[in-house]
């Protein structure tokens, strides 16, 4: 058995060091599971807050953010759009893209006022190199048959705009994080080495392990 223990070890020091992780490259904070903005295709109100990436970390490419729904049945599916709208004024600008890409939902285990399950949300994107230091606003909106609200961190301060007609600042942030690429770290020589060696390793406990059974 020893050979299996030390196979083991091996493969998940090798793996361990190819293991890349995503950075969070813009932080506005998780839900305080007490209220949200408004922002649905059928009541036409559609909801933005502003960001700023830094040098070196303006390369996006997942969109995390926290919501719920008015409503005791949920909608099965989602249809989310997320938008990245240009600075004109400390409020949205021009489009600049539209993100329609498959959305991942999972339960927080929380309620929105002790009533409402609250969600977080994962937006997997094309990498999407943006300008640093520029200001940026980020605008989601979900198209289902009830009345979707993205969650609110902050209630003093802030600038979260909702728009009907004309945008307006409710003074909120809205809940969200962005996360960069992986951290792109590749394997050293000796960590290849060590892990042909963990294969090299099962290949050979796994051949003595059939002849021991003949």
């Amino acid at each position: 058995m020893k050979w299996r223990k030390l196979a083991r070890v091996a493969l998940l020091f090798a793996f361990g060091a190819v293991v890349a992780r995503s950075e969070i490259i813009f932080d506005n904070g998780g839900t305080l599971f007490q209220g949200g903005l408004l922002s649905t295709v059928d009541t036409h109100f559609l909801v933005a807050d502003d960001f700023v990436l830094e040098s070196g970390t303006n390369i996006l490419n997942d969109i995390h953010w926290w919501g719920y729904y008015a409503e005791t049945d949920l909608p099965p599916t989602d249809s989310f759009t997320a938008y990245i709208y240009s600075d004109a004024g400390s409020e949205p600008g021009a489009v600049l893209f539209t993100l329609t890409d498959p959305v991942l939902r999972t339960d927080t285990g929380g309620d929105a006022f002790g009533t409402y399950t609250e969600f977080e949300y994962h937006m997997d994107i094309s990498a999407l190199e943006l300008t640093a230091g520029t200001t940026y606003w980020l605008a989601i909106q979900n198209d289902v048959d009830c009345n979707w609200f993205w969650s609110i961190t902050d209630f003093a301060t802030g600038n979260a705009h909702q728009k009907l007609q004309l945008w307006h600042d409710y003074e909120v942030e809205e809940a969200f994080y962005l996360t960069g690429p992986d951290n792109g770290v590749v394997p050293e020589p000796a960590s290849v080495m060590l892990m042909g060696f963990g294969l090299v390793a099962v290949a050979v406990g796994r051949k003595s392990w059939f002849v021991s059974k003949k």
